[in-house]
């Protein structure tokens, strides 16, 4: 689960709280969510925001008054509003590419198994992107059009190990249009090819 990942105000403060409700008694004030959603994850969201949005959503987090301090801390509603949203369709923007790439590699990362890919487009930086899939004993990508600036074999090698193969299938004529990501128990559609992750603004779910 990431901040980067979720597009309201509420969401990531509601994803800071998850993220963050193992520490000390997790419980927390506004000022401090909206310190950690600033240092840790690149998102400014005033503090005054943030407590109107907690006062507003008592439902989503619980609240208390510590030393004439409000904090407040995620229910169960709140972490089940955001499994919801982390499943649906996210929006990668451009502007915070390097935090949709990050989330965007643990996903990969989280993959086992045998794990199936359709890209229209490979080249050295889609291979780079799968390289993230650490824990997968074989990726089978289909593609046709392969752009190979002389490093594309040399990384297709090095993906290889004992423990994990990449296996590429070229279709006979252009006809790839989707593009998505999967394994037994998991699917992610891309609205762009993994080349593109994090350069235009598209739709991911």
């Amino acid at each position: 689960m990431q901040v980067s990942g979720f597009e309201t105000d509420l969401e990531k403060t509601l994803c800071v709280l998850a993220l963050e409700k193992d520490t000390g008694d997790g419980f927390f004030s506004a000022a401090e969510i909206s310190r950690i959603l600033q240092e840790r994850h690149g998102e400014n969201i005033h503090w005054r925001t943030i407590a109107a949005i907690l006062e507003n959503n008592g439902k989503l987090a619980s609240r208390r008054k510590r030393n004439h301090v409000r904090q407040y801390h995620i229910l169960g509603k709140g972490l089940a509003t955001l499994d919801n949203k982390d499943a649906a369709v996210r929006m990668i923007d451009p502007a915070k590419a390097l935090q949709s790439i990050v989330s965007f590699h643990e996903f990969l990362g989280a993959l086992k198994g045998l794990v199936r890919v359709c890209d229209p487009y490979l080249d050295t930086c889609a291979i780079e992107h799968l390289d993230a899939c650490k824990s997968v004993r074989e990726v089978r990508l289909l593609t046709h059009n392969i752009t190979d600036s002389g490093g594309l074999r040399r990384l297709v090698d090095a993906f290889n190990t004992s423990t994990r193969k990449l296996l590429v299938r070229r279709t006979a004529k252009p006809v790839l249009h989707d593009r998505y990501v999967l394994d037994d128990s998991s699917m992610r559609i891309l609205g762009t090819s993994l080349n593109g992750f994090g350069k235009e603004r598209v739709l991911c779910h």
